[in-house]
């Protein structure tokens, strides 16, 4: 287990690092949708997002999506930490796009899980996903707030910060744990 969360620690450091460098060398913050759209090798494009987001190489999707699961089922751990890096760094997306998306994308894939898990002897302890569920959506309508007032370069930046400071927390504690 040790070794799991090293590497992950590893993986969150390396995302970091690259969201901070690319945010220190966009000019003017990128919009999905902003420019003209560009098919991918194969010439398939994926359908703009509704928030007008840019088109997509469908294999490029495919694989982008591809990692990210194996990352999600190797480490155990997903959510924000993987998603929103591989839709800024791999995808394009700009920040706001790519949080909102990563909640969507969240949301199905823990639906997903809990479906498989029905009936089986896992145990649910609901008192705790109440409260973890409650704070978790208090946060976000706070969060949103935040996001309307913060420069999407910025917000890049903080999240590197973020992902850094997890990444080093995981490290230490791995590391005392071997």
């Amino acid at each position: 287990q040790s070794g799991l969360l090293t590497g992950f620690s590893v993986l969150m450091l390396v995302a970091a690092g690259a969201m901070f460098l690319r945010a220190g060398r966009e000019r003017a913050p990128v919009t999905a949708g902003a420019g003209p759209s560009v098919a991918g090798p194969t010439g398939h494009v994926v359908p703009s997002t509704a928030a007008g987001g840019m088109r997509r190489s469908v294999p490029v999707l495919v694989l982008t999506a591809t990692g990210v699961g194996l990352l999600t089922g190797f480490f155990g751990v997903g959510g924000g930490f993987v998603v929103v890096p591989a839709l800024v760094l791999v995808m394009g997306f700009d920040m706001a796009t790519a949080v909102a998306t990563s909640l969507l994308v969240i949301a199905v894939n823990s639906g997903a899980a809990l479906a498989a898990r029905v009936g089986t002897p896992a145990h649910v302890d609901w008192a705790v996903v109440g409260v973890f569920a409650a704070a978790a959506i208090a946060a976000s309508a706070l969060g949103s707030k935040v996001t309307g007032v913060v420069r999407p370069r910025q917000s890049a930046r903080a999240f590197s910060v973020l992902l850094v400071a997890v990444a080093i927390y995981t490290l230490v504690r791995s590391l005392t744990h071997l």
